[in-house]
């Protein structure tokens, strides 16, 4: 049995002698609308544009967010058009069908791997919240600084300065930066391992696990449709000469990847052999100084998003709502919430603790998990304001991270707590 070759080709091609040949016009739209999410890294932005000049959508009509969010996911775009996702129901409504029944159609890639790769991680990290939307203009603490009236502030292109839109407060993104970076020196000195965790990790590695990880889900796929196509041999539903044809462009596919995946895998082994040992430290001069300015911006957001909540900026004066702040913040400069760090630890008790499993106390304060997540996340009853101090260590590709509790503030506030009944 031939590969489909009746309806609608995949935007960007059209049927030709049973296969996928490239329509050079619509590839040109269908290339553009990855660059273009690139740069912007919103679909509705894509959508405009496309809109403003004057591409047709492949119903004829205006571009959508939707109608472009589904062709940056299809894998077309990269050679494999995948078919027969659907089926109908006795009432005629069509239901989704488990993805290793799905068919693949070879046809020529329109773009390169690591522009796939690049598209794929921000529409997963906008879809899982872990990414906020970043513009051409953005700096490390995009996103971060608000307006006491509520509104988000940004850097317009023409000034030096966070603005906010509705009433018009400034800040200049030199004097909040300057803050940020005091306050992050000296969090760095106190606790360098947790900083050196956010360092530790080259994107370049996850992209190369992530490319490894697409390049053996795809050899799966042409294994399983090769098995699938022995079966229906067995079954007397395919004569050898259909088998040849089915299975010869899945061959040659999977020759290819397997190609791919052996040089993916060296790739991957040498970057482990070439990296340098680790020293215990990110420079011998101040990390603000050395290390900071030759960030990617990437890794300077995700820093700044684990050490600050957020900026509230008011006519003259600043707040900064840090998730866990040094002992000794840039308070000459701005104020913060008040956060007791507590006693100091004694000898043998724990700088951070984690949560307890569920169903177990914590062997040091005697709370249960759900009791010391009252504590330590923001929620309505303590007004969006934890009393007690944690932060989340995410490892690189991780979905989820570890919570850890500073014990000094949790003992604090346990102590408080004990000191109002008594009183």
């Amino acid at each position: 049995m031939a590969a489909r070759s009746t309806g609608r080709a995949p935007f960007g091609f059209r049927w030709s002698g049973g296969a996928l040949a490239v329509d050079e016009e619509k590839a040109a739209v269908r290339r553009l609308m990855f660059d273009l999410f690139l740069e912007h890294r919103t679909r509705g932005a894509v959508a405009g544009t496309l809109n403003e000049m004057g591409y047709p959508s492949p119903t004829a009509g205006k571009w959508t967010d939707v109608t472009v969010a589904r062709l940056l996911r299809c894998r077309s775009a990269i050679g494999i058009y995948e078919v027969d996702r659907t089926e109908a129901g006795a009432d005629g409504k069509r239901t989704a069908r488990p993805e290793d029944t799905w068919r693949t159609i070879p046809c020529p890639p329109l773009i390169s791997r690591e522009v796939w790769d690049d598209v794929q991680r921000v529409l997963s990290e906008q879809s899982s919240g872990e990414s906020k939307v970043i513009s051409r203009g953005a700096h490390a603490l995009s996103g971060l600084v608000h307006c006491a009236c509520g509104e988000t502030m940004t850097i317009p292109s023409a000034l030096s300065k966070f603005t906010c839109a509705k009433c018009r407060t400034r800040v200049a993104v030199e004097d909040l930066e300057s803050i940020f970076l005091r306050d992050l020196g000296q969090f760095e000195r106190e606790h360098r391992e947790a900083v050196s965790a956010l360092l530790s990790a080259d994107p370049r590695d996850d992209e190369l696990h992530r490319e490894l990880d697409g390049l053996r889900a795809e050899r799966k796929k042409a294994e399983s449709e090769i098995a699938r196509g022995q079966q229906l041999v067995l079954d007397g539903k395919f004569s050898s000469a259909d088998f040849t044809v089915f299975t010869r462009p899945l061959e040659t596919a999977l020759r290819s990847l397997r190609a791919k995946i052996r040089k993916a895998e060296a790739k991957i082994a040498g970057r482990k052999d070439d990296r340098p040992p680790e020293t215990g430290k990110a420079s011998s001069s101040p990390f603000v100084e050395s290390v900071w300015p030759g960030l990617p911006l990437k890794t300077r957001q995700r820093i700044a998003r684990t050490f600050v909540e957020r900026f509230v900026v008011s006519p003259g004066k600043l707040v900064i709502h840090h998730r866990f702040a040094p002992q000794t913040a840039a308070v000459d400069r701005h104020t913060e919430d008040p956060t007791d760090e507590g006693p100091e630890a004694l000898p043998g008790e724990p700088v951070y603790i984690r949560l307890p499993k569920p169903g177990t106390l914590c062997p040091l304060s005697g709370l249960t998990r759900a009791m010391l997540n009252e504590l330590i996340l923001p929620t309505p009853r303590n007004l969006q304001h934890p009393p007690v101090k944690s932060f989340s260590q995410r490892q690189p590709g991780k979905g989820r991270g570890v919570r850890l509790i500073v014990w000094a503030s949790l003992k604090s506030h346990l102590l408080g707590l004990q000191k109002d009944k008594t009183s």
